[in-house]
């Protein structure tokens, strides 16, 4: 229940429309259901309406979507943030807008099919029969026949405004979000943000990030996205130290010795640094 509340909140005040409007069309299932029960001849008119207030639905959750994907994009446009933060921020967006086409998908689909239910199952509407003895009609009516058999033009006009609606919603949670194909909370987030920093010429903080994410999320290995970052960082580190006086050079060179950036290689490297910082 707590996923359902939170999905929901997910998709904002369209949500809360959908979720009115799904409510007053489970009034709208309930009586094409009775009617197509009973086989009132009614049952088409209001089967039809249902069918158009379930396409009122899916529109709103069709809506929600680009209404909250354009509050995204207003929200990171004008903010000084690195371009890995707005691809997150983007992707993350995206991914809870698609909450209003499935809530749309949902309250939308009862009343589509009770709707359909009791348009196409209503009956024909049946011409009075002549009195014996009444002189036979002209050939040609003098008025339009009325409604067939379930399968009309507005029954059918309904039924395909309401499907395309239903369709597009599909289409849409189905759609790939921006960005990287990963998990909003994938470690590789911040391994892209330190390298937006190293970038950006801010080296120090970008390595000192990198450090952290690796120890803590990586348990000190280095996956291939990290490794060119981590082999820059060292090489930094190494340049800083080798201008230090030789006591702290060798304190930081025997800190630098347990870093999660280091790799095989680096490890002989700065261990021999260190050996001649002994000497």
């Amino acid at each position: 229940m707590a996923d359902f509340w939170w999905a929901f909140r997910e998709g904002g005040t369209p949500n809360w429309i959908i979720l009115f409007l799904g409510l007053v069309g489970v009034a709208f299932t309930l009586a094409s259901v009775a009617l197509a029960a009973t086989r009132a001849p009614a049952a088409r008119w209001l089967g039809v309406v249902t069918m158009l207030f379930a396409a009122l639905i899916g529109g709103v959750g069709t809506l929600g979507v680009f209404w909250n994907r354009g509050r995204t994009d207003d929200a990171i446009s004008g903010a000084s943030l690195r371009p890995t933060q707005k691809e997150r921020i983007r992707r993350a967006g995206y991914i809870e807008s698609k909450s209003c086409a499935k809530f749309g998908i949902g309250f939308a689909a009862l009343p589509l099919i009770a709707g359909a239910i009791a348009a196409i199952a209503a009956p024909k509407r049946k011409h009075a029969a002549q009195p014996p003895g009444t002189p036979a009609m002209p050939s040609m009516p003098l008025a339009p026949p009325a409604a067939g058999d379930g399968t009309n033009a507005m029954t059918l006009a309904a039924l395909g405004i309401a499907g395309a609606i239903a369709a597009a919603n599909v289409l849409i949670v189905l759609q790939k979000a921006p960005g990287p194909d990963l998990d909003l909370y994938d470690p590789i987030w911040q391994i892209l943000d330190a390298k937006d920093l190293i970038e950006a010429g801010e080296i120090g903080r970008g390595c000192d990030s990198l450090e952290a994410t690796l120890d803590q999320r990586f348990r000190g290995t280095i996956p291939p996205e990290a490794a060119p970052l981590a082999a820059k960082c060292v090489e930094h580190r190494l340049a800083a130290i080798a201008r230090l006086p030789p006591a702290e050079r060798r304190s930081e060179l025997t800190n630098l010795s347990g870093s999660a950036l280091l790799d095989e290689q680096s490890k002989r490297r700065v261990a021999e640094e260190l050996a001649r910082a002994s000497r």
